[in-house]
């Protein structure tokens, strides 16, 4: 008997230390539908996600009461949007802390049932833009001579071996890309007349000819200047 005693009394102090170790951890809110703790009331022990899974307290609650517990209570499902409170708190009118009627989700934020947000992630490192320095250019920075032919011949110029000239054939399909000396040269052209509607260059990048806007002018690039003309 005095064993069988022993054992009760055991079990019924651990059914208290677990109940008790229960209560500290779970606490307690309730909302009220109406300002001032009227109307209906809905107490919760843990955490709700969603109150629309509650019945119709989805934005609802007009006042509350802590009766223990830290707690968050929030504008959004999902325990977004959150104003803390803790125990012993009395709003007689959610207005004050501008969640009238406006309570989506709650939790408990000192228990079992508090699962702390990601810290948000850094904010984005963005690289430097380039900064593009000007290119080596022909004519000496920035020397452009129009309607004045050069003399002589062009830097690299070598005479043909004899029978090797051949007239009339540019071998060619389409202009040659457009290089430093003649990005140059296009720039003074839209400086001086204008974006065209049409224009074409034909020759080598240093020397040749381009037709702008059906005029056609002729072009060297030297290291000393630029010569344009017609």
């Amino acid at each position: 008997m005095t064993g069988s005693l022993h054992r009760l009394m055991g079990a019924a102090v651990l059914a208290g230390t677990l109940l008790t170790a229960g209560g500290a951890l779970a606490g307690e809110i309730t909302l009220f539908s109406e300002a001032y703790f009227r109307g209906d009331a809905l107490t919760i022990r843990d955490g709700v996600e969603n109150l629309a899974d509650m019945g119709r307290w989805n934005d609802r609650a007009k006042s509350m009461i802590v009766r223990s517990g830290e707690w968050e209570v929030c504008r959004n499902s999902g325990f977004r949007d959150c104003k803390r409170v803790g125990r012993g708190t009395r709003i007689g009118d959610l207005g004050e802390i501008g969640l009238f009627a406006s309570i989506s989700s709650a939790r408990q934020i000192d228990g079992r049932y508090y699962q702390p947000e990601p810290p948000p992630p850094p904010p984005p490192v963005y690289a430097p833009p380039p900064v593009y320095a000007p290119p080596p250019s022909y004519g000496g920075g920035g020397d452009i001579t129009w309607n004045n032919g050069p003399s002589g011949p062009p830097p690299g110029y070598q005479p043909a071996p004899q029978g090797g000239i051949d007239w009339n054939d540019d071998r060619r399909d389409g202009p040659p890309p457009m290089g430093e000396c003649r990005h140059r040269i296009f720039d003074a052209f839209v400086q001086r007349f204008g974006r065209p509607s049409d224009f074409d260059f034909r020759g080598d990048e240093w020397e040749g000819r381009i037709h702008w806007n059906g005029e056609r002018w002729h072009y060297r690039c030297t290291n000393e200047q630029i010569n344009i003309w017609q």
